[in-house]
């Protein structure tokens, strides 16, 4: 790459990724993927500006707070640039925080009282309240906290708030969700093995290999393809939709057989994190083709 563009390039995506701008936008096409597939009148809503501000939030505070954790890694790339940029992430942060909070006042009473349970494990995740140990900290913890707490703000969430049905049909949409989410944060368990261990934190790649790890990946797809097949025999999705959810999944599953400790980190936080912006994009795509 040249020189010069590099300069100017590599600066906008550390803001973008290490900002935290773009595992929010992330988060919001979830809320829109799953709005579209509910027909909602309106992809972008209340719903989908609340999850965009607290993921903001969330992983900004996790950024902030956890890098003073591990100053023994500065020398790696990544955690070189949120220590630079610390007090940026801080401010983003409260910046997520603001329209977050902006948009839960919008909300009607009983859908703020559904985001208690999401928000409380949230703030659990990054917030050291048990001792020095935050709910991430627990062995075995993280993935199954990140997977459930995404699955709940970009399912069950845009769900209640567009006062839609609870069946089977839900049921299995936010298993899928939840699966697709685990499969894309195996990968960051692989890449994170000397942070965990230097943390004294089991993650399934510490404990069962990452040969292990990546036949679990394909046994999580197998689920998922579960998942879209008896969502299509329910009437929820079209065949189109369903290979959209599928390819992108399967571009997922192949982005995280190839990952391994020591890639740059743009792979992890930009590639596979980018997955959900392509699933999204694909099923919108479908949707709007067939």
């Amino acid at each position: 790459m040249n020189r010069s563009l590099s300069r100017f390039l590599y600066p906008i995506l550390d803001l973008l990724f290490y900002g935290n701008f773009w595992i929010a936008l992330c988060a919001a096409a979830m809320v829109i993927q799953t709005n579209a597939i509910l027909h909602a009148e309106y992809l972008i809503d209340p719903i989908t500006y609340l999850v965009f501000g607290g993921t903001l939030f969330i992983y900004g505070m996790h950024r902030a707070l956890g890098i003073i954790r591990l100053k023994d890694f500065l020398a790696e790339q990544r955690y070189g640039v949120i220590y630079f940029y610390r007090n940026h992430i801080r401010v983003y942060a409260v910046l997520g925080l603001l329209i977050s909070t902006f948009y839960f006042f919008l909300l009607d009473r009983s859908t703020q009282i559904f985001l208690i349970v999401p928000a409380l494990l949230s703030g659990l995740y990054v917030i050291p309240v048990f001792g020095k140990k935050r709910l991430r900290d627990f062995n075995h913890v993280k993935i199954y906290v990140i997977a459930l707490v995404f699955s709940g703000l970009t399912v069950l969430l845009p769900n209640y708030f567009l006062k839609a049905d609870w069946d089977l049909s839900l049921v299995l949409l936010a298993i899928e969700r939840f699966l697709f989410i685990f499969l894309l944060t195996l990968p960051f368990d692989i890449r994170d093995l000397k942070v965990d261990q230097f943390g004294q934190v089991a993650t399934i790649p510490s404990r069962f290999g990452i040969s292990i790890t990546k036949k679990i990946m394909i046994a999580t797809l197998l689920g998922i393809f579960g998942c879209l097949l008896a969502n299509l025999a329910i009437g929820l999705y079209t065949m189109p939709q369903v290979l959209s959810l599928l390819l992108s999944s399967l571009l997922a599953l192949l982005l995280g057989l190839n990952a391994k400790p020591g890639r740059h980190d743009y792979y992890f936080t930009g590639a596979i994190d980018g997955m959900m912006i392509l699933q999204a994009s694909l099923l919108i795509l479908a949707m709007s083709l067939f």
